[in-house]
């Protein structure tokens, strides 16, 4: 995320979530731009979220690409 705006970066941190940035990718292959963008969400927010519904049995940090985390989950 280091190459984000300054403002990106605010939101992100602030909320713990920010889906703002379409996924230029795709471009040329899903005609509405606004149906897919990128996702950033910290550790803490996803833990709330997912804490109501799954149990968090392991997460694996940096696991995509060297900066997605991969989390196990379990109903």
């Amino acid at each position: 995320m280091a190459s984000r705006s300054a403002e990106f970066l605010k939101k992100t941190i602030d909320t713990g979530f920010n889906s703002s940035l379409g996924a230029n990718e795709l471009t040329n292959l899903i005609s509405d731009p606004e149906y897919y963008h990128q996702t950033f969400i910290s550790d803490a927010r996803a833990r709330r979220i997912f804490n109501d519904y799954l149990n968090i049995e392991d997460v694996k940090l940096r696991i995509v690409s060297r900066y997605q985390n991969v989390a196990v989950l379990k109903k």
